[in-house]
């Protein structure tokens, strides 16, 4: 004889995404920064070190001009 599961087994066992369909296109349509974010992070990992030595330089030189010009 089968045994069926008791009602509490049923309660514990996730339920999953219990929002509505139309809330959760909505919601994606509306993270797209952090879609974009979520595919760059491994590229982001692995490149931040040159674009922020690269990036530093650079914005001390625009810094240098503006302070000169406000001279």
């Amino acid at each position: 004889m089968s045994r069926q599961p008791s009602r509490k087994q049923n309660r514990q066992q996730p339920k999953g995404d219990r929002r509505p369909s139309w809330w959760r296109t909505l919601a994606r349509h509306l993270d797209l920064p952090g879609q974009v974010a979520e595919r760059l992070e491994n590229r982001w990992q692995r490149w931040w070190g040159p674009v922020i030595m690269l990036s530093f330089p650079i914005l001390l030189v625009i810094l240098a001009f503006i302070i000169t010009s406000l001279r």
